[in-house]
């Protein structure tokens, strides 16, 4: 497994990965009119333009996680001026360390940027992801809602007052 940041050439697979994993991870939680909707074309255009904030997992040549962060975006959360928007690994690399590797390596990155601290949010029905980031450190700060074709979706917020130490 080679982790390492993402380069343009880089964002077809960086989307494949991100279409594939809300396929997978939130079917029955997002409308399905949203998933089948969400194209690889479509999202390579946007993470070609986004990859120098972008760490990707390769294996064989072949993109199957990724990580995106940078400051925090909204200015609801004070304090925190990092965030991870994003941590997606396709379902046959889970539980292969993967994602430990790819937060480490953010966090890393973040301390770069200067950041001290992080947040993220979390779809509430993503208990995969929320035991994760519970696991590495963070806790719930809040939560907030949004909506996805008008269906109301939960997000949990995590954060980190002091970036953790890299395991």
């Amino acid at each position: 497994m080679i982790i390492r940041c993402a380069q343009p050439e880089d964002a077809a697979g960086i989307a494949g990965v991100q279409v594939d994993s809300w396929r997978e991870t939130y079917g029955g939680i997002v409308p399905d009119s949203y998933l089948n909707r969400m194209s690889t074309a479509d999202r390579k255009q946007k993470w070609a333009k986004k990859t120098g904030s972008v760490i990707v997992a390769e294996s064989r040549g072949e993109i199957v996680g990724f990580i995106h962060y940078g400051p925090e975006r909204s200015g609801s959360w004070p304090g925190f001026d990092g965030e991870l928007y994003a941590l997606y690994i396709r379902r046959r690399h889970h539980r292969q360390g993967i994602g430990i590797q790819l937060f480490n390596a953010a966090v890393n990155e973040l301390e770069q940027l200067g950041c001290r601290s992080a947040v993220c949010c979390v779809l509430a029905e993503n208990e995969s992801a929320r035991l994760f980031y519970e696991a590495h450190g963070g806790k719930q700060i809040g939560d907030d809602t949004f909506f996805i074709d008008d269906v109301r979706m939960h997000e949990v917020i995590y954060g980190w007052d002091q970036l953790p130490r890299r395991q």
